[in-house]
């Protein structure tokens, strides 16, 4: 019955989402001939185009008495998508790249084990960042305070002991005026550029799961005991959302399968297949 009250476009829009993701979307990686475009550095893009290149780099962040900040160290993931195009990003082997950001890893013949590091100041958090998401004299620096940087593994009390909590699907939005970032500060990242927290509060918004990431910004995750850290299985996929217009002034479409924007559809078993595929990615 619960079918009857959807808007029809919205449930294609849904049964879209399913089967991108279930075949784990677009993993764009085809090369640029043209260069393709750089919103950040006024090069404007058109639906179609080409991205220079998307990176996601993962570091390590911890408290130190002038705030937090990102270690030196980085895992980059860098694709080259299709601007507008229905789409996530599969950040394969991630727990197995970062794992000795936040632990210790040993050999064990043709086995890797992980465990808690010895060094008790050892940062327990990896945060991912979109890059190129920076203020407008330096997009190419990270800022750590804001929704373009956000928690994507913890070693902390809210998976319990001897595990690791990773937030395995994560929702990034992009939004261009014309093709390009605008901003309306100096020390602030383009508007509205950045990761959507699939929480609300404690609680997940897609299924079942932890809550991790500073208040306001957090992300559901799921938790990986320590002896299984090293498998291959722990990715992360990251979603990504067009709004705004293109540099011909169209609009973009694909935000409107942005999965946060289906949650009224919680009831419905499409919904629930999107949700078991994004828990089992």
């Amino acid at each position: 019955q619960f079918l009857y009250f959807i808007e029809r476009g919205s449930m294609a829009r849904l049964y879209a989402l399913a089967a991108a993701i279930a075949l784990g979307a677009v993993l764009a990686v085809a090369q640029c001939p043209n260069g393709g475009c750089q919103p950040w550095a006024g090069v404007p893009c058109a639906r179609g185009d080409r991205w220079h290149y998307v990176n996601f780099k993962a570091r390590t962040r911890f408290n130190t008495t002038e705030g937090w900040v990102l270690g030196s160290d980085a895992v980059t993931y860098g694709f080259k998508p299709t601007i507008d195009e229905l789409q996530a990003f599969r950040l394969e082997n991630f727990l197995i790249n970062v794992s000795s950001m936040i632990g210790q890893v040993t050999n064990n013949g043709h086995n890797r084990s992980f465990t808690r590091a010895t060094d008790s100041t050892k940062p327990t958090e990896v945060a991912l960042s979109l890059d190129n998401a920076g203020n407008v004299s330096l997009p190419s620096y990270p800022l750590v305070d804001h929704d373009t940087t956000v928690t994507v593994a913890e070693i902390s009390d809210v998976c319990g002991e001897d595990h690791v909590a990773m937030a395995h699907f994560l929702v990034a939005n992009v939004t261009m005026t014309d093709g390009v970032y605008k901003w309306a500060g100096a020390s602030i990242p383009p508007i509205q550029v950045g990761f959507d927290p699939t929480c609300d509060g404690n609680s997940c918004l897609l299924g079942k799961g932890v809550c991790i990431g500073r208040p306001g910004r957090k992300n559901c995750a799921k938790c990986v005991p320590f002896n299984e850290v090293m498998r291959s299985e722990n990715k992360v996929n990251v979603w990504m959302a067009y709004y705004g217009s293109d540099s011909n002034g169209r609009s973009f479409r694909s935000g409107s399968e942005n999965p946060l924007n289906f949650e009224q559809f919680a009831f419905d078993p499409v919904y629930n297949s999107v949700i078991d595929s994004i828990n089992k990615s």
